[in-house]
């Protein structure tokens, strides 16, 4: 059974491809490296506000429980942190896990 772990973030337009290009080259690169993932999707949504901004989804499937558990115990709040100082209050995010069922 898969575990997913997704970070849905709203991006102000004035600073997307700063934040993609953050978010590819160095953000998920430190994700990966914890040696837990077994693969990702970082996906754009299609429908945007152009008010609010551009909805990002950064999902991220862990084989085992206990990887997804090591995870969250070990890395998470290190990676929050790094976000936190990247982008401050800039984009709003918020995240889910989930089990895969089908």
């Amino acid at each position: 059974m898969q575990f997913a772990y997704n970070i849905t973030t709203l991006v102000p337009e004035e600073i997307e491809e700063e934040w993609v290009k953050w978010i590819v080259e160095i953000h998920l690169k430190e994700i990966l490296d914890t040696g837990l993932i077994l693969q990702h999707y970082l996906y754009k949504l299609r429908d945007k506000n152009v008010q609010e901004g551009v909805t990002y989804t950064l999902q991220i499937f862990f084989k085992h429980l206990q990887d997804y558990e090591k995870f969250k115990t070990l890395y998470e709040q290190k990676l929050l942190e790094k976000r936190k100082e990247n982008w401050g209050n800039a984009c709003l995010s918020f995240i889910s896990s989930m089990e895969v069922i089908h």
